[in-house]
């Protein structure tokens, strides 16, 4: 006999809340992956549908946001809260209710009633070029368990809800992929690429903060600083380079 008697049963649409789940989890492996790749085996990488993760053209601080969202999304959705905030119990002899409590602790429980403010925190670290504390953010032991009971709830149906989410996942990936091909970024682009203000970036281009080249603008003998995205990658991985010791 079950210790609960006011046990919580999802009374939603299972194949809707297996889609949402295994989106939230897969972006926050795409986004580690670009930090940390091999954290997960080709095997592991094959039961998330991730096989081809290397090809992924997304940056790690877009990820991040959209596991914020995803993440956002379920708590308004599916994962049921009493007028407190804390979880409702669940059947935990069920993969719903194992889910439910495995996404909601999956990482910190931070900020509003969506309850991501941990993951939109880590977005705003990866934008400005530094690296989040991947171990503390996600339990990633977690993952096997929630994939296997994810395999045990029914598929979800085709419907409007999710072509829309894959209509705005491959707008985005056009978005990404017209940026990423770029050979150099104005002052603007890079600025939007890393969250940082356009006059910062000028400064640390004067500065030799990251590595920049003048190029015509197009206003007559103008110039402007440009960034290549080889240097855009480095900034990512690595910051900003030393402050060079002035001559006398």
């Amino acid at each position: 006999m079950l210790p609960y008697d006011d046990l919580y049963y999802p009374d939603y649409d299972l194949g809707k809340f297996r889609y949402a789940v295994a989106r939230y989890v897969k972006l926050l492996i795409r986004a580690r992956w670009k930090y940390n790749p091999n954290f997960l085996t080709p095997k592991e990488l094959a039961a998330w549908e991730l096989a081809d993760i290397d090809a992924d053209k997304w940056t790690a601080p877009l990820l991040m946001e959209q596991a914020a969202h995803a993440l956002g999304d379920l708590n308004w959705t599916f994962l049921p809260r009493c007028n407190s905030g804390g979880v409702l119990v669940t059947d935990h002899t069920t993969p719903a209710g194992r889910l439910i409590w495995a996404v909601v602790n999956l990482v910190p429980i931070e900020g509003d009633s969506k309850h991501n403010g941990a993951l939109l925190h880590a977005t705003q670290v990866l934008a400005a070029g530094k690296e989040v504390d991947w171990m503390a953010l996600v339990r990633w032991d977690a993952l096997p368990a929630i994939r296997a009971d994810l395999d045990l709830l029914p598929h979800p149906a085709k419907d409007e809800t999710g072509t829309r989410l894959e209509n705005i996942e491959s707008k985005l990936t056009a978005l990404v992929e017209r940026e990423i091909i770029k050979d150099w970024y104005t002052t603007e682009e890079f600025a939007k690429q890393v969250g940082k203000a356009e006059f910062t970036v000028r400064a640390w281009c004067r500065n030799g903060r990251v590595v920049a080249q003048k190029r015509r603008s197009g206003r007559g003998a103008t110039s402007a600083w440009v960034v290549s995205h080889d240097e855009l990658l480095r900034y990512q991985r690595e910051g900003l380079l030393p402050v060079l010791p002035q001559s006398h």
